[in-house]
């Protein structure tokens, strides 16, 4: 058994390249952290796009160089600004279909199914997703939520050091099998970047 594990271990160290790749991330100028943390589970395969904003904006060079870092570890990414706007949204996905389905989202506020589109490309479990559609449909109805954790409840069933990667709301009836896909994300972490894990960690 323990030489099983120690050839699951061995399995799961990054070669020398992707190494390399997680290192580079370190140059993207992200305003928080766990945006570089996004990134790397979209690296990962364990996302299928994300998000992050530069309040302040960046100028061309620094695109230029951005654009440059997340190309060369195999994704596909663009920067937008909304008109009467001055942040910068931008977007990375595993493939230019996704890319180009995140951003059509993104400038869109109609799209009838734009929640439950951005949490399948953010990687939610599908019964989040589902409570979640259901709980704005209740909710455009006055109808008090009834599927989703309150705020509160959150507060109470998630783990403190999962926090940071729990950038969504759960379901009541499946919180706990939810949680399981957020402590994948934040064990991804831990093994691909240590020292970003930390550095979270320690903002809790």
């Amino acid at each position: 058994m323990e030489n099983s594990l120690e050839n699951a271990q061995t399995k799961r160290k990054l070669s020398l390249e992707e190494k390399r790749i997680v290192k580079s991330f370190e140059n993207i100028p992200f305003e928080r952290l766990v945006d570089r943390a996004r990134l790397i589970l979209v690296w990962r395969k364990l996302k299928q796009a994300t998000d992050f904003v530069f309040n302040t904006p960046v100028d061309d060079l620094q695109l230029k160089n951005i654009k440059s870092i997340i190309e060369k570890a195999g994704l596909f990414f663009k920067c937008e600004v909304k008109e009467g706007e001055s942040r910068q949204a931008c977007f990375v996905a595993d493939n230019q279909n996704d890319l180009e389905l995140v951003l059509k989202l993104w400038s869109s506020t109609t799209l009838y199914d734009r929640d439950v589109q951005f949490g399948r490309l953010f990687g939610f479990p599908q019964t989040a997703i589902e409570a979640y559609d259901k709980n704005s449909v209740d909710s455009k109805a006055g109808k008090k939520s009834k599927y989703l954790l309150t705020l509160d409840e959150m507060d109470e069933k998630v783990p403190k050091d999962l926090i940071p990667y729990c950038l969504l709301m759960l379901s009541r009836a499946n919180w706990e099998q939810e949680l399981k896909t957020v402590k994948r994300w934040a064990d991804e972490i831990k093994l691909v970047d240590p020292a970003l894990y930390k550095a979270i960690s320690n903002q809790l």
